[in-house]
């Protein structure tokens, strides 16, 4: 058994150099926060085991999906998942700001930003 954090994990986990627990087939991330974490890895090789399809295809599955998305962001459209949520992109205008090292203002200019809204089904998942 492996000790850290005040978590204990058996011997085949591995603890990489952000102090995270990683299961050797990447199955998983636990952090020592307890969160899980997934990542576009981690979710290729799950639904390419879920659906048996290869990682290739899956890998171009997902790749076609996320860059339908952010040209839709790129036009100004907004993405609505049922259930899920929506993704659109809002409008941050100029002001000025202050550095906080040097005391100096700033002026900020404006800018873009995705912003994402939970679904009222998500959130009833997630509040469990």
């Amino acid at each position: 058994m492996l000790s850290l954090g005040g978590l204990i994990f058996p011997n085949f986990f591995h603890i990489n150099k952000n102090n995270h627990a990683r299961y050797p087939t990447r199955l998983f991330t636990i952090s020592l926060k307890h969160e899980i974490i997934m990542n576009k890895s981690d979710l290729i090789l799950k639904l390419s085991e879920k659906h048996n399809l290869t990682e290739k295809t899956t890998t171009h599955i997902i790749d076609a999906v996320f860059d339908g998305f952010i040209q839709a962001l790129k036009n100004e459209g907004r993405i609505e998942i049922r259930g899920f949520g929506s993704i659109c992109v809002r409008q941050y205008g100029a002001y000025t700001g202050r550095n906080p090292k040097t005391g100096t203002t700033v002026d900020i200019k404006a800018k873009k930003s995705p912003f994402f809204k939970a679904g009222k089904e998500l959130k009833k998942m997630v509040d469990y």
